[in-house]
């Protein structure tokens, strides 16, 4: 697994979201995925912008420590 800053750390998560789901992770102008962010703790929280052909998921990538992970 890749990331495009380059590989992942240690405390790397990804997460399939379904396709209709993802806008609701993202929010209108990125604001959810900011608010997730911020308040999670988390260092890095991002959604992939295509999913693999044929897929009906989306990843989405959380860098953090594992309890931030989990509020995230």
């Amino acid at each position: 697994m890749t990331t495009p800053y380059g590989p992942p750390s240690k405390d790397a998560y990804v997460y399939p979201v379904p396709n209709d789901c993802v806008g609701l992770v993202i929010g209108v102008k990125g604001e959810t995925i900011m608010m997730l962010k911020e308040k999670s703790g988390c260092r890095n929280v991002q959604v992939a912008t295509d999913s693999a052909p044929g897929s009906s998921t989306r990843n989405v990538f959380i860098e953090g420590d594992s309890e931030a992970v989990e509020r995230c």
